[in-house]
C-alpha cells in the first residue's frame, strides 16, 4: 500500500493567521471548514486560535508580544523579555 506524499511544510505571516483566527472566531465558523476551504491542518489552525486567546486573555498561558508593525491582529510572535528589577 502506497502513502500519500507528504505536506511540504509552509510558512504563514502574522496577518495571514490573523485573518484566518478571525474568519473562525468572528464569523462563528467552525475550524474544519475554514481549513478545507483554504488548505490548511486543522491542528495548525487550532494552535493559532489557541495563542490569539491566551494573547487577547481570554486563556491562561504564555502571552508574547506583537511583532514589529504587524498590527494589533491578535496573533503575535513570539518574543523573549528580560524582568529589570531596579
Amino acid at each position: 500500500m502506497e502513502h500519500p506524499p507528504r505536506r511540504v511544510r509552509r510558512e504563514f505571516s502574522a496577518e495571514s493567521k490573523a485573518r484566518t483566527v478571525e474568519s473562525i472566531e468572528s464569523l462563528a465558523r467552525s475550524v474544519g471548514a475554514v481549513c478545507r476551504e483554504l488548505d490548511l491542518t486543522e491542528t495548525a489552525v487550532r494552535r493559532w486560535v489557541q495563542q490569539a486567546r491566551i494573547d487577547g486573555g481570554l486563556r491562561r498561558g504564555s502571552q508574547v508580544m506583537s511583532a514589529p508593525s504587524s498590527g494589533d491582529c491578535g496573533v503575535r510572535t513570539r518574543c523573549c523579555e528580560k524582568s529589570v528589577r531596579s
